[in-house]
This record gives C-alpha cells, sequence and structure tokens, in this order.
C-alpha cells in the first residue's frame, strides 16, 4: 500500500513531462514559452502564384498546394501589430539558440497550415508554406534552411498568414494532471480529518 503513491506520482510525472523541443524568450513577459517542434514544409511558391501579395492570392496559391479548400474567410493575414515572430531555443538557456529556426505567433488560433512571405532570400522564391504539425499550440515553428532557402534573420521575414483551423483545445494530459491533482488533495484532505 506505501508503494501506492510511489505508483500514482511516477504516472504524473509520466503525463506531465513536456513532449515539445523548442523554445521561445518572451521579453514582454519575462518568461520562456514552449513553441513546440519544427512544423512541416509542404511547398515553395517557386511560380510567384502568391504575387502580387493579396489575401486572395495567397490563399488560392494555399488551396493549390494542399488537399483541402480555403475561402477567403478561412484566411487570415498576419502583419504588423499581429505578426510576432521570435527566434528559438534548445532549451531555456539563453546560449542554446538554433541556428535559422524562427517560432510565428498565432496568438490564440490553431491553423492548420501557415504560409510566411519573405523579402530577402537566395533565388526568385518569397512564399512558403507549412502545415501546423503542433496543433494544440498556437505557434508556427518553421526553418527555410532546412529547404535550402537562404533566411537568415527574423527581420527577412516580412508577413504571415494562416488557413484553417479554429480555437485551441484543453490537451487530455492536462485534464489528465489536473484532475489527478484534485483527487490527491481531497485524499489528503481525507487523510488528515480522521
Amino acid at each position: 500500500m506505501k508503494k501506492m503513491p510511489v505508483i500514482s506520482m511516477l504516472l504524473i510525472l509520466l503525463f506531465a513531462a513536456s513532449s515539445w523541443a523548442l523554445f521561445i524568450y518572451d521579453t514582454d513577459l519575462d518568461v520562456w514559452v514552449d513553441v513546440g517542434t519544427q512544423d512541416s514544409f509542404v511547398a515553395a511558391d517557386t511560380t510567384n502564384a502568391a504575387f502580387p501579395p493579396s489575401e486572395q492570392n495567397e490563399i488560392a496559391w494555399i488551396n493549390s498546394a494542399v488537399p483541402e479548400t480555403y475561402t477567403l474567410s478561412d484566411y487570415m493575414k498576419l502583419e504588423d501589430d499581429d505578426f510576432n515572430i521570435y527566434r528559438t531555443y534548445i532549451d531555456t538557456d539563453l546560449y542554446t539558440v538554433t541556428l535559422f529556426t524562427f517560432a510565428l505567433s498565432f496568438g490564440v488560433a490553431t491553423p492548420d497550415y501557415f504560409l510566411v512571405k519573405c523579402g530577402n532570400v537566395v533565388g526568385d522564391v518569397t512564399t512558403f508554406l507549412f502545415r501546423n504539425d503542433n496543433e494544440s499550440l498556437n505557434w508556427g515553428v518553421f526553418n527555410l534552411m532546412d529547404e535550402g532557402y537562404n533566411v537568415f534573420e527574423i527581420g527577412n521575414v516580412s508577413h504571415g498568414g494562416m488557413a484553417g483551423g479554429g480555437a485551441p483545445v484543453p490537451e487530455p494530459a492536462t485534464l489528465l494532471l489536473l484532475g489527478t491533482g484534485l483527487l490527491g488533495l481531497a485524499g489528503f484532505r481525507r487523510k488528515f480529518k480522521k
């Protein structure tokens, strides 16, 4: 019976452990934020179909690159105050900065796909599409160097866009952890009440 608390604690730690790999440092809040893993590269606009930059051209290009069909109501362009992009880190330490991997904040949205528009890359390609693999998080994590495009600095990215998705849904593990904690508090209360 004495082993039960140890086993319970191990199970809780199993579900509470983070399975994500990258972080950003939010200087406004002075906290580290888990942004998930690098998202999947889908396509590069080699024909300049998304040029000139407009919501209509960008959603048409997205529709040509993915199996789903999106409308303008499914698309949101991210620029100016809505466009927040950060350098990523492997750990919660400023010395673990990654090379050329950036995180794009989606606010409260969790889109199916996101695009990144750059002004300074090698070649004629300036628009890139990624699938949001971290659907429980509202971050897009991308690295264009892995695809052979030179985007060295955050300043080279002019704007982004989101297609599809919806509001974030709580993870089952988070709810399980909360429930287990509440049960534990109730158990301690019952034990000390006797």
